[in-house]
């Protein structure tokens, strides 16, 4: 059995103290890292009601745009039909109303009585008899001038002016009558049209559900992360919308109360399986380069061939914001994408250097920023702690210069929006122009908090936010 001699108890009571410390600051950690997860599912819940609301919209627009085109195929068909029928019914009446006539004419020339007996009917040459009908019209008819046979039997003079066949008559004015009618006709109907106009519709609506469908694919292909883009660049046409997020900077002051940013805290730990051979780490907040490389295990995620770290996570969406403490020599902080590849040449491997990585250097002399291999000088003096602000909403990451409790911007990087006129808004800014073609593409992968150190005395430590960030929560 067990017993307490009273140097244990002694010890015991001595310990007390340093555990309930431990507990109590294990405790506040756990209550800041309950509130930022507090925060992010409720950042989560608002961006998927506002993403529901405007794909909803969206997809209502592109279902008016659908329904107003199938009116003006339809619309378009009935037109066609409506003319195309108007002349082929037209052509029908007519050829109706022909063949009525031409079977009229042939009763009418059937009907002519056929003479028994031949009589003749003693006709004086009188101008009245001069007024018999003048059968041919005009000179004659399209079938020719009426036969010599009947002018002697119609027309006065010759040997037998005075005579008229009343048979005769009468059967050559329904034959004559019957040529007009045929005449009417001449060659064969028009024939059925080589082409219906509106029967290309179905083509056309075809067409438009093949890119449809198309298109379809390749966004649902690239929305599910599938499709690749190897510089990372946004698509042409997508939209760059204004941010939906309460708590984005974009309006803030140059300068801005530290509390302010602190509710966006990110404790940043080093991760050690992605640090360089030649960069010593003091626990996960601490980083400084040296001489002897150091024997750490093969990591796949390990750089290579820069002196570079990553902090542990990625983040994809919300407000981080975090501190970095420069100690001595040429440092960069900034971001970089998860899926960059850390055995990457040192040209293109470097933080700023590629499409992949965005960062504020500290070059001994001057602070710049640096992105896709395109650098821009910051006027700004040496500050010892500079903070880092990376904005999902707004696609911008900001950095700012620490002094007392306020922060001072040094530099906010964000794609410009597009002028109406369609001319960009930095033209004679070659680094604008960088960020303005390729910056948008950087948010749409998953960032981690990044650090290279360039020289061989730099060291660096991430800031203490941890307590700050505590004491501001407690406040809220």
């Amino acid at each position: 059995m067990f017993k307490l001699t009273p140097v244990c108890f002694r010890d015991m009571e001595a310990e007390q103290p340093k555990v309930l410390s431990a507990v109590e600051d294990r405790m506040d950690e756990l209550g800041a890292g309950i509130a930022q997860s507090r925060r992010t599912v409720a950042l989560i819940k608002s961006a998927a009601v506002a993403e529901r609301e405007r794909v909803s919209r969206l997809f209502a627009e592109a279902a008016a745009v659908l329904q107003e085109f199938q009116t003006e195929v339809l619309g378009f068909i009935d037109e066609g039909e409506a003319a195309m029928l108007g002349r082929s019914q037209g052509d029908l009446r007519r050829q109706e109303e022909q063949r009525s006539r031409l079977s009229r004419a042939r009763h009418n020339l059937s009907q002519v009585p056929e003479a028994d007996s031949v009589s003749f009917l003693q006709v004086s040459a009188t101008p009245r008899a001069r007024q018999a009908p003048k059968l041919g019209g005009g000179g004659g008819a399209a079938f020719g001038a009426v036969p010599a046979s009947w002018r002697s039997c119609l027309l006065p003079g010759g040997a037998a002016a005075a005579r008229l066949d009343l048979k005769g008559i009468c059967l050559a004015q329904e034959l004559l009558a019957l040529r007009l009618a045929l005449e009417e006709g001449c060659g064969p109907g028009p024939g059925p049209p080589r082409e219906l106009s509106f029967t290309k519709s179905s083509q056309a609506v075809r067409a438009v559900q093949a890119v449809l469908a198309a298109a379809c694919s390749s966004q649902w292909e690239q929305l599910r992360g599938l499709g690749g883009d190897e510089d990372g660049l946004q698509k042409p046409g997508t939209e760059d919308a204004e941010s939906q997020d309460p708590d984005s900077t974009n309006n803030l002051e140059s300068e801005a109360p530290r509390d302010y940013f602190l509710k966006f805290a990110y404790i940043v730990d080093l991760d050690s399986d992605t640090a360089d051979k030649f960069l010593q780490l003091f626990g996960t907040k601490g980083v400084k380069r040296v001489l002897c490389p150091i024997n750490y295990p093969e990591s796949p995620t390990r750089f290579t061939h820069c002196e570079q770290v990553l902090g542990e996570g990625a983040l994809d969406r919300g407000t981080y914001y975090w501190e970095v403490e420069i100690i001595e020599g040429w440092v960069s902080v900034g971001v970089m994408a998860e899926d960059f590849s850390p055995q990457e040449p040192y040209d293109r491997g470097r933080l700023g250097r590629n499409a992949y990585s965005c960062c504020l250097q500290w070059n001994g002399r001057s602070f710049s920023v640096w992105f896709h291999g395109q650098e821009a000088p910051l006027p700004h003096p040496f500050s010892p702690t500079v903070g880092v602000c990376l904005e999902y909403a707004d696609r911008a990451l900001a950095f700012y210069a620490v002094r007392d409790g306020k922060m001072s911007l040094l530099r906010r990087l964000r794609a410009s929006r597009a002028r109406r006129s369609g001319t960009p808004a930095s033209p004679v800014d070659p680094f604008q122009s960088r960020l303005d073609s390729h910056f948008a593409g950087l948010f749409t992968r998953r960032l981690k908090p990044a650090f290279f150190l360039e020289s061989v005395d730099a060291h660096l430590q991430i800031g203490p936010l941890k307590k700050s960030c505590i004491s501001v929560l407690k406040r809220r």
